[in-house]
């Protein structure tokens, strides 16, 4: 399933009547269509049909990161006219992902899911897809917050852990579009952006390097009433969470403990 016209090791994409049945594999092509990521009916299949597009890799983004996509699916470009959209993340532990559309009557069907935490029924995921619309995802300290076109609409709490990405697929019901696909990292830094705009120069993902963390502070012994910083480090962006005596706790990389007093002594981790 991996084009050989030109460089999509990354990205593949297969269109089918239906769930289930014999998909067909669209070469590179086809879906890159002057900046845009898309698919035309098949001789094959024509409409109604089901496209996905999937990307695979795998993205060592940890617990904590954003998925940003800009899509729609206008029935005047090909598109489904109940705008039927579906966006997943197949994380290493749990995975995430919606299922939009454009008709009210489908609200029923809609949903968002985290692992075994799911939120359905929502109104906040029917919307006009015959326009350009840009979907976030951010995964923040096990709490999702799903907005598009920059307005934040609701926020789920989950349980689990997403860790790394390994695959992601943005499927549509007729021919729906995708203009970029971002994912940024718990510091907000893009570490894969990609516009479709010459298939033979995809954004490259960076490999996963073998994280190495480690937890020190800069003297072992301080006096009552100095302050003292805690110093954390890591070659792949991590999420701290610092323990210790007198009910201690931190989220910061290199948090500092002021005026320290007596009760202050102790392990720190």
């Amino acid at each position: 399933m991996i084009f050989s016209q030109c460089d999509t090791s990354r990205w593949k994409a297969e269109i089918s009547p239906g769930a289930g049945a014999v998909s067909e594999v669209l070469d590179a092509q086809t879906i890159f269509v002057n900046g845009i990521l898309t698919t035309l009916p098949s001789p094959s299949f024509p409409t109604p049909y089901y496209a996905n597009f999937y990307l695979k890799d795998t993205f060592c983004i940890t617990n904590n990161f954003t998925l940003e996509v800009k899509l729609k699916n206008d029935p005047s470009a090909g598109g489904s006219v109940t705008g039927d959209t579906w966006i997943y993340i197949a994380g290493s532990n749990v995975s995430a992902g919606c299922l939009l559309f454009s008709e009210p009557t489908s609200q029923p069907l809609s949903l968002i899911f985290v692992g075994n935490t799911s939120l359905g029924n929502l109104p906040e995921l029917i919307m006009d897809l015959s326009s350009w619309r840009t979907l976030r995802f951010e995964f923040i300290d096990n709490v999702i917050n799903w907005s598009y076109d920059g307005s934040n609409f609701f926020s789920l709490p989950y349980t689990g852990s997403i860790c790394n990405i390994e695959e992601l697929n943005i499927g549509f019901r007729d021919a729906g579009e995708v203009d970029y696909v971002k994912i940024l990292d718990a510091y907000g830094t893009t570490v894969y952006y990609e516009e479709f705009n010459d298939c033979n120069n995809l954004a490259i993902n960076q490999d996963c390097l073998p994280p190495t963390i480690t937890a020190s502070s800069a003297l072992v012994d301080y006096c009552e009433g100095n302050s003292f910083q805690l110093l954390g480090s890591s070659n792949v962006s991590v999420q701290y969470i610092w323990t210790g005596p007198n009910g201690f706790s931190s989220f910061d990389q290199s948090p500092i403990i002021p005026s320290a007093v007596l009760s202050n002594t102790g392990w720190y981790k």
